[in-house]
């Protein structure tokens, strides 16, 4: 989401979200809520629901601009400007990338043609406050992205002109007010969300093949909320919203295989869903939460999500206890249900999910630890069946593991963080564990402030050995990926008030890994950089 907005594309097989074109710029924080989310969210929110907020305009007008190289013949420009009043606040950010990258397909298996990749982001926002009890927002955002392509991983990939192009668009308007001193809050917003990504690839040296594809979708959507503070201790939330999806396709190719040709033609779905949460507070100690909701689709019916928990604080020993019970589902995609390899019979994919964990303030705030147990179900997961080569409701997963965390202050200046994950994952089906998922995952970061003007920093990263699969054989090989250990140093030094000098290393160590079987990782990488302020 960005500010409460779903980007998951709607014509993608399940509409996944393209991470790799998304900028920054405007980024004021990243809000991560694991397990089902449905209750609050609809579909898509199985298993969590990553929510990206952007910065509000405040105080007089400022201009930012920074440049930055490095490695691969990299290149970032940015610039930003923001300000506002009570009665009206801006900000608006402009990205420029370009790289020229490595091979995609890994270079240690023979792949020698570099793969680069070229971004534009561009986004907005605008605050008006006609009155105390009134906001007025309209938010805005456009990514252009061209990344160099190879035909796979393994050896003998490389693809000297394929080439992915992807645009995508955002706009949303929202009105909220508010009554009775702040104790009734209605919101209404309407947004619009589209992507076009084009998969093209021309013969060449290397091969023969042919490759002409786009793939069109777009989502419009209508939400309506009320916030009730009903009581110094309950705050009741309910709230509606209806969506149109639509998507289209074509694919025309020329291969060893023969010629081959797919369309898929115009469709679109209507999603309507109606939730209600309540939310209390008891001796500013019990903080209970539960909530319901009922969604409608087009294609395949209704569904019943639910989510529930308490939150404990124990003030006085800096104690904090939480645990929730949920379950989330999602809709089949277009492509899943009309597409040739569809099937209007699909069910949705269903989970409940389980999480209890605590967090404790130690040494009188100079440290605080966390541990968090989790365990999710899913059932009727969305497959391709090869014997029937259409899609089905065929997977059922388990998940469980652990997260924890300390972090704490070593000296005045110095603070160290650092996190354990224990995965554990199982195919219920096949008995076998899920793919790419490591056991074992371990983070660090040591933090120096060397002064006021000059920050260091260290990260340590540790991901543990996965299973994964070679698909360069037949029939597919299962293969296991060795685990590995990154370093990243960074650091910043402000010359003056308004010019920041910026450096940071990456793979400090040279090592070599494969986060997917026969794809590359980046080696050691230098990059530097200046923050101005105008």
């Amino acid at each position: 989401l960005v500010d409460g907005v779903a980007l998951n594309n709607p014509i993608s097989n399940a509409r996944f979200f393209n991470f790799s074109s998304f900028t920054l710029e405007d980024v004021d924080r990243i809000e991560v809520v694991r397990g089902p989310q449905s209750t609050l969210y609809g579909s898509d929110a199985l298993g969590g629901v990553i929510n990206i907020i952007t910065k509000r305009g405040a105080g007089p007008a400022t201009a930012t601009v920074s440049v930055e190289g490095g490695s691969q013949n990299s290149f970032v420009e940015r610039g930003s400007v923001s300000g506002g009043t009570e009665r009206i606040n801006y900000s608006a950010s402009v990205l420029r990338q370009d790289t020229d990258g490595i091979s995609a397909a890994d270079a240690a298996l023979g792949n020698e043609e570099k793969d680069g990749f070229h971004n534009l982001g561009l986004a907005a926002r605008l605050g008006i406050t006609p009155e105390k009890n009134q906001e007025l927002s309209l938010s805005f955002r456009r990514q252009n992205s061209t990344a160099d392509l190879d035909n796979g991983g393994g050896a003998g990939q490389d693809d000297p002109n394929r080439r992915l192009k992807n645009y995508q668009y955002l706009v949303r308007g929202e009105a909220a007010l508010s009554f009775v001193d702040g104790a009734l809050k209605p919101t209404v917003g309407v947004s619009y969300v589209a992507e076009d990504f084009r998969d093209n690839n021309d013969p060449d040296v290397k091969s023969s093949d042919f490759l002409r594809s786009r793939y069109q979708g777009s989502r419009l959507r209508l939400d309506l909320q009320q916030e009730w503070k009903a009581a110094p201790w309950l705050t009741a939330v309910v709230g509606a919203e209806t969506e149109e999806e639509r998507g289209e396709s074509e694919y025309r190719s020329v291969s060893a295989f023969g010629p081959f040709e797919s369309e898929f033609t115009d469709q679109s779905a209507r999603h309507t869903g109606y939730f209600a949460q309540l939310q209390g507070g008891f001796f500013d100690a019990l903080f209970p939460v539960a909530g319901v909701r009922v969604d409608t689709n087009s294609g395949f019916g209704s569904e019943v999500t639910w989510r529930a928990g308490p939150t404990v604080v124990l003030a006085q020993s800096g104690t904090k206890l939480f645990g929730t019970v949920g379950t989330g589902f999602k809709a089949p995609s277009l492509y899943q249900r009309y597409s040739e390899y569809g099937s209007e019979d699909l069910d949705a994919e269903r989970s409940i999910g389980v999480d209890a964990g605590f967090k404790q303030q130690l040494i009188k705030g100079w440290a605080e630890a966390g541990a968090t147990y989790f365990h999710n179900s899913f059932d009727d997961l969305i497959d391709f069946d090869l014997d029937t080569f259409k899609f089905s409701n065929i997977n059922r997963v388990r998940t469980e593991g652990l997260e924890s965390f300390v972090q704490t202050k070593l000296l005045e200046g110095l603070s160290l963080k650092m996190s354990y994950t224990l995965t554990d994952t199982l195919n219920r089906d096949t008995g076998e564990a899920l793919l790419r998922r490591a056991r074992h995952k371990v983070g660090g970061e040591l933090r120096y402030a060397l002064s006021d003007t000059a920050v260091a920093r260290v990260i340590v990263s540790y991901v543990g050995e996965r299973p994964d699969t070679d698909f360069s054989t037949y029939p597919a090989t299962p293969v296991t990926l060795a685990g590995y250990t990154t370093v990243a140093l960074s650091g910043s030094y402000t010359l003056t008030p308004d010019v920041e000098l910026l450096l940071r290393v990456e793979n400090l160590f040279d090592r070599s890994y494969q986060e997917v079987f026969g794809y590359g990782a980046t080696g050691v990488s230098g990059f530097g950089g200046l923050r101005i302020k105008l």
